[in-house]
């Protein structure tokens, strides 16, 4: 499964089952990846924050690893 995280999803990422084969693609939004690149993914998820900024792209993949290994 190929998977990808934005702000802009409505699947948070803690409601996902972690025993999947997955491949994660972080970087920024705005300047990696465009919206040809996003219809590439199986699923597209979110971090839920307290606000609605971009968080850091170490962060994001902290935080993901923690959740879905």
């Amino acid at each position: 499964m190929i998977i990808g995280l934005s702000i802009n999803s409505n699947i948070d990422l803690k409601k996902i089952n972690n025993n999947i084969n997955f491949v994660i693609f972080i970087g920024n939004e705005t300047k990696s990846f465009i919206k040809l690149f996003y219809k590439k993914f199986d699923l597209i998820l979110k971090i839920e924050t307290y606000c609605k900024k971009s968080l850091n792209v170490s962060v994001v993949n902290a935080i993901t690893l923690h959740y879905l290994l």
